[in-house]
């Protein structure tokens, strides 16, 4: 249980170090529209908030795991046991609603702040026709 838990975190500071790093060369980039900057600005904020938000029910579903009663666990699980994993399954698919949801939301975001295409690249010649 507890690399498990230790995996858990350690993945979710790599998430932190990841949206920090994105954040840090888009500001390093030279003549990047402040509309962007800001933008990267709100993605981190959002994106702390939620890593946050992540650990905080780990936090919770480990300390459940461990005032969880081994002996009812290997047999039949009591009501109030049923109830506690019922809860924290429901929160983890509200939360995986809501990570797909911010995910999404963030991609066509992204989609619509990228560059548009000037229509300048060069167009394919029609192959020559073999020699009869």
């Amino acid at each position: 249980m507890d690399a498990w838990e230790a995996a858990v975190k350690n993945s979710l500071e790599t998430q932190k170090a990841v949206v920090r790093s994105v954040g840090d060369g888009a500001s390093a980039v030279p003549a990047i529209p402040q509309d962007l900057l800001d933008w990267t600005a709100q993605t981190q904020a959002l994106s702390s908030r939620w890593t946050e938000a992540q650990s905080e029910l780990w936090e919770s579903w480990f300390g459940m795991v461990r005032k969880a009663v081994p002996v009812k666990m290997l047999g039949t699980i009591d009501d109030e046991n049923q109830k506690l994993f019922a809860v924290w399954q429901e929160s983890v698919e509200k939360i995986g609603a809501a990570q797909l949801a911010w995910a999404q939301k963030w991609t066509e975001r992204a989609a619509s702040a990228a560059p548009k295409s000037t229509g300048t690249t060069a167009k394919a010649k029609p192959a020559a026709k073999a020699a009869a």
